[in-house]
């Protein structure tokens, strides 16, 4: 469904929520989900996976997205670690 954007950590996460979710979407859905992947990769990483301790705050036209916050959620509860990294790193720890 979604061609490599190069970041490993996103390929991972968008290619693994399109997989399990994308068949039921609505066309809708699928617009949104277009619009989301227009973002940049700096903008998607430091909202699914966070950048210095947390993350950070999806652009206006995505806050209200039902689908980002389905995405967000997935990335979060199936790479628990991968998020948790980025707060390690922030806080100085290894």
């Amino acid at each position: 469904m979604i061609s490599q954007r190069g970041w490993v950590e996103l390929d991972l996460i968008l290619s693994a929520f399109t997989d399990k979710h994308v068949g039921a979407f609505s066309n809708e859905e699928l617009a949104e989900l277009e619009k989301i992947l227009d973002e940049e990769n700096v903008v998607l990483y430091g909202c699914l996976v966070g950048t210095n301790g947390q993350l950070e705050v999806p652009p206006p036209h995505l806050q209200d997205s039902l689908l980002f916050q389905r995405l967000r959620q997935f990335a979060c509860h199936e790479y628990p670690n991968l998020v948790a990294s980025q707060l390690r790193k922030a806080s100085g720890d290894s």
